[in-house]
């Protein structure tokens, strides 16, 4: 009998276990910002669709330009890391340019670690406009932006 209730205690903690670990993984994808239709601009002036967010080979250095939309839903968190490789330079949702002068040089060259930076004041329920130019000096290039929590 002692067995018996040890087994059920130990099968309803391995369910409970379960069911907090699908919790946390869907509450991860829930606050997640969605992107789609972009297009990457090249430092030649070449438009071609591109897989955001994504580090890729670089075909070519200089600056440049990524056009699409990012759609935040019900639950979607707007604290993002930002992580550029080589260097953001700006960022301008729905027309209007993102204030990264708080972000210090190093941070917006920081392809590890990137910055953290709440988009709120920025961005609405639905869908928006993200465009963001960034440097490269060849190698990987890319930017990569998730959402952190809030």
């Amino acid at each position: 009998m002692k067995s018996l209730m040890l087994s059920i205690i130990k099968s309803k903690i391995t369910y409970l276990i379960i069911i907090i670990f699908g919790i946390l993984f869907f509450a991860s994808k829930v606050i997640q910002l969605s992107y789609s239709d972009f297009t990457l601009k090249s430092p030649s002036g070449r438009v071609e669709p591109f897989n955001f967010p994504v580090f890729v080979q670089s075909p070519e250095h200089g600056v440049y330009t990524l056009k699409g939309t990012v759609t935040v839903g019900r639950y979607s968190s707007t604290i993002v890391r930002v992580i550029p490789d080589d260097e953001v330079l700006t960022i301008s949702i729905n027309g209007t340019p993102v204030n990264l002068n708080m972000i210090p040089n190093h941070a917006r060259r920081d392809f590890s670690k990137g910055f953290i930076y709440d988009l709120k004041p920025y961005l609405h329920s639905g869908k928006n406009d993200l465009e963001i130019t960034y440097a490269d000096l060849g190698g990987m290039m890319g930017v990569i932006i998730s959402s952190v929590g809030g």
